[in-house]
């Protein structure tokens, strides 16, 4: 069966950056994005602070006694068990298994993921700065590089787009996954690792340091329609940069004549909670409550308030989706608490609980969920988890939707009314287009295609320039073209999809020839929800000016 991909996202949902772990998406801890939403794999974490706590073993006679049991224990399923289970294995189970009974959200990690969850907020990685996909062809996936990071070791050895990974450090990867092939780059930086590229039907052998690279939170921002409309996708967790990068971008897109502003959360899985605290506080006047914070013990319980005296007025919508979790949604829940903007999109995740970061004497840690957060209204943002089993609770599956949640009326600072306890619900409901099965079987040829064009250098030239002078055309003026090299004999099946092969053909090239953030202004202008997002902003400026609610 072929596989199913968002129209324009194809190349970057599926993108394997070259980093270290837990650096981006499938990098994470077990291959996992730090902010996945899987297992114990989302934390907001509320704790700078906790990063560096050390606890250490308690040798009252209790602590002891309960060691000694659990030492019997594992000797005697080690000496009787049918299988061999290493100590460290059966250790982690039963770590883990008493975490797990707490709730969905507490969580064991061994040394080395320990390691990359605590270094995961830097903004930095370490990596060649090549993003791979893997594409099928001739009845085999092959891997190809599809964008570099400018100044990185990839972009310095001069891979682009369309360049085929044949073997990396001696061994062929020709019908391997992206991800074995990550796997083989990746590695400690400041080491080397020797690759065999192909372009042109010539093989090329480049040499590629694993170093430091940024990783910045906010991938993309620019402006919409006629220009006065900002947007900024804030998709990739909040970080410890990730305000200073915010606010480059609203300065940019100020300079750039933007007098509103949409702000993407979709698949955003939260971070450090202080970073979204700024970020939402940007847009509040001073006074307004952002956040509470109440747990086991007084240090546990805070409150955050925004002392700004000079807010961000711009009318603002904020776009968000069931991955939307932890730190996203404190943003556009106290954004919406305080009538300063519009929700956008469809049902958050619904995570409200925060994690303190305890790193354990060898060197493994827990998160440990110590406190639960509140929004301005008084809502908690956490879904019930007591009746539904964790598969139900990450997948949302229809058994977690039958628990009674967010029946709980608040209201928000002008007086509306918005539910609590199952996550954020927007103001106005916008779904991505799906992508069909046949729209998915074309992606493949798309991508072919564009590379077969652009390996004549006159040709690349060209179309480089008819991009800059007309823009948004180049997809239509291929899709003939196209058609012709898949040698399709269905003229119906081109005639259905012809929008689709139109935008994937614009997206495509432009993605080649500019990069991603230019193939992501493409993929914005097409996309339904934020044309939904962009046309609610008029009702955005009037919630903005409402009188606040007799209390």
């Amino acid at each position: 069966m072929k596989r199913y991909r968002s129209v324009y996202t194809i190349c970057l949902s599926l993108s394997l950056g070259l980093t270290s772990a837990a650096a981006q998406t499938a990098e994470g801890l077990n291959g996992g994005d730090p902010f996945k939403l899987e297992r114990g794999r989302s934390f907001a974490a509320s704790a700078t602070r906790s990063a560096a706590k050390r606890e250490t073993v308690p040798t009252q006679p209790a602590a002891v006694a309960i060691l000694s049991d659990i030492d019997e224990a594992l000797s005697i399923i080690r000496r009787n068990h049918f299988s061999v289970q290493g100590p460290d294995k059966l250790t982690r189970s039963s770590i883990t298994s008493m975490l797990r009974s707490l709730d969905p959200h507490s969580d064991y990690y061994d040394a080395d993921e320990f390691s990359s969850l605590t270094g995961s907020h830097a903004g930095e990685y370490s990596g060649t700065g090549s993003t791979i996909v893997a594409y099928e062809q001739n009845g085999r996936f092959e891997t190809f590089v599809i964008s570099t990071v400018e100044g990185s070791s990839a972009h310095r050895a001069g891979l682009r787009f369309g360049d085929r990974i044949v073997a990396v450090a001696g061994q062929p990867v020709s019908g391997r996954s992206s991800l074995d092939v990550r796997n083989l780059i990746r590695g400690k930086g400041g080491t080397a690792v020797e690759m065999v590229i192909e372009r042109d039907a010539k093989t090329h052998i480049v040499t590629l340091i694993r170093e430091p690279l940024p990783r910045p939170s906010i991938k993309n921002h620019f402006t919409l329609g006629d220009g006065t409309v900002g947007y900024i996708a804030m998709t990739d967790g909040f970080s410890n940069t990730t305000y200073d990068e915010f606010v480059a971008a609203m300065a940019d897109l100020r300079s750039r004549g933007a007098t509103s502003l949409v702000l993407d959360l979709r698949g955003n899985r939260g971070g450090i909670v202080e970073a979204s605290v700024k970020v939402t506080e940007h847009f509040l006047p001073a006074g307004r409550k952002i956040l509470t914070q109440r747990g086991r013990t007084r240090n546990d319980d805070l409150v955050w308030y925004s002392g700004n005296q000079a807010p961000e007025t711009m009318p603002l919508t904020v776009i968000v989706d069931g991955q939307t979790a932890s730190a996203a949604e404190i943003v556009a829940g106290a954004l919406q608490d305080n009538d300063r903007a519009l929700i956008v999109g469809e049902k958050t995740f619904g995570k409200g609980l925060v994690q303190n970061v305890i790193g354990l004497r060898d060197g493994s840690g827990i998160t440990l969920t110590a406190a639960r957060y509140y929004l301005p209204s008084g809502r908690s943002l956490q879904r019930d988890y007591s009746d539904a089993g964790l598969y139900d609770y990450y997948k949302q599956t229809n058994r977690a939707a039958t628990i009674e949640t967010g029946s709980l009326i608040m209201r928000t600072y002008a007086g509306r009314p918005v539910t609590g306890g199952d996550g954020i619900s927007p103001d106005v409901k916008a779904a991505p287009a799906n992508v069909t099965e046949e729209e998915a079987s074309l992606i493949d040829p798309i991508f072919f295609f564009v590379v077969d064009r652009l390996s004549n250098p006159e040709t690349r030239r060209r179309l480089e320039q008819n991009i800059l002078v007309v823009p948004n055309t180049v997809g239509e003026v291929h899709v003939d073209e196209f058609a012709k090299r898949l040698a399709v004999t269905d003229i119906e099946l081109i005639q259905r999809n012809r929008v689709f092969i139109t935008q994937q053909l614009q997206y495509t090239f432009t993605l080649a020839l500019f990069g991603t953030k230019a193939a992501g202004q493409v993929q914005a202008s097409a996309d339904a929800v934020i044309t939904e997002a962009t046309a609610t902003l008029p009702q955005a400026r009037q919630l903005a000016s409402r009188p606040v609610a007799q209390k």
